[in-house]
């Protein structure tokens, strides 16, 4: 709850508090979602506009920027956007060019008072080649760490997923798919579709001997 107050907070007053801030936890609890809820929500808000970047898609550009020579254009333009998001940044532990670009740009956002919105997986965020190399950044940024959901949480994303698929699960069920998957939200997600599709499948109702 405290990465999601704070990413509101972001929404509502984009480049005013925790800029950069940095969304970190463990696989499956979120940080994509979140990263693109927050960033969308506050576009929607303010009439901005914004890029999001999965990792090996803004490397790939900025490779190809240095290629055929236009660093300068593709740095003016994120620097320029209204908002701008990348996941998972510890991909550019691994590519050192990459990598400074991707600091020039978060550094000249920063100063001009522009949101910058990171995730990172929170086991990458403690080692020590990520702290050297995100050194600058880590001085001035906001750390919302993305704990696992809890077990309402949980309930709620069965019952959303099975009134998404036109479905219909006993309370029991919801109960058992929730407390089996604690850790992580997209195996979570996974074991309901799973669920939700051998009941269309084999045109039973969903019961806890279908789930078993």
């Amino acid at each position: 709850r405290g990465a999601i107050a704070t990413c509101r907070m972001v929404a509502a007053n984009p480049g005013s508090r925790h800029n950069p801030i940095l969304i970190s936890g463990r696989s499956g609890t979120g940080k994509w979602h979140l990263t693109q809820a927050t960033i969308r929500e506050a576009a929607a808000r303010h009439g901005l506009d914004y890029e999001l970047h999965a990792p090996d898609s803004l490397a790939n550009e900025i490779i190809l920027a240095i290629r055929d020579d236009r660093l300068s254009a593709l740095r003016d333009r994120y620097i320029g956007i209204g908002l701008f998001g990348v996941s998972h940044i510890q991909y550019f532990l691994r590519r050192e060019r990459s990598l400074g670009i991707l600091l020039e740009i978060i550094s000249a956002r920063v100063s001009a008072g522009l949101q910058v919105i990171l995730s990172i997986h929170s086991d990458d965020l403690v080692g020590a080649t990520f702290r050297e190399a995100f050194r600058g950044v880590l001085r001035v940024v906001k750390i919302a760490r993305l704990r696992p959901p809890d077990i309402s949480a949980r309930r709620n994303i069965v019952a959303r997923m099975v009134r998404m698929n036109d479905a219909a699960m006993p309370k029991e069920c919801v109960n058992f798919l929730a407390r089996s998957y604690s850790k992580n939200v997209r195996e979570l997600e996974g074991a309901v579709m799973r669920v939700i599709c051998c009941s269309k499948f084999q045109d039973e109702p969903i019961t806890m001997d279908l789930i078993r």
